[in-house]
């Protein structure tokens, strides 16, 4: 997390409080990772592990 708060180019992330999956588009957005499929991945990750604890 200090990596994110201390570059001003998370801010919006990390200000916007919509939700986990707002939050990864958002830092994708912002120039995190350079996989043009980072956030649906990692939504996808999400969601199974969601999926495993109902």
């Amino acid at each position: 997390m200090k990596f994110l708060n201390e570059n001003p180019r998370y801010q919006t992330a990390l200000t916007r409080n919509q939700g986990s999956e707002s939050f990864i588009r958002d830092i994708h957005k912002a120039g995190y990772a350079t996989d043009p499929s980072y956030a649906d991945k990692v939504l996808r990750v999400k969601k199974q592990i969601d999926d495993m604890s109902m």
